[in-house]
């Protein structure tokens, strides 16, 4: 099972003190079945941040990190997308 991330946007606004930013992250499992895997994602850019576009839902861990729980079809693959905004 692998996970490639990218981040696919970034936009910084110094003057409404905001930061915007889009992440894909390609979960591939080439085992002959389906996996269960929690895609973890840390908040790290600062302590006001929300989600606002999901590929699916997700499970707040603690105040900096979200987990995106998805299965895995066996020789397949699954996208996990989402943005994050954060402000200060």
């Amino acid at each position: 099972v692998t996970g490639p991330r990218k981040q696919t946007d970034f936009h910084v606004d110094q003057r409404a003190h905001t930061i915007d930013e889009t992440f894909e992250i390609t979960v591939k499992n080439q085992k002959t079945t389906p996996v269960k895997v929690a895609v973890v994602e840390h908040m790290n850019r600062g302590q006001n941040w929300a989600v606002p576009t999901k590929s699916s839902d997700y499970t707040k861990r603690d105040s900096s990190t979200i987990e995106f729980p998805v299965t895995v079809p066996a020789a397949g693959e699954v996208k996990v997308t989402y943005s994050a905004h954060y402000s200060w």
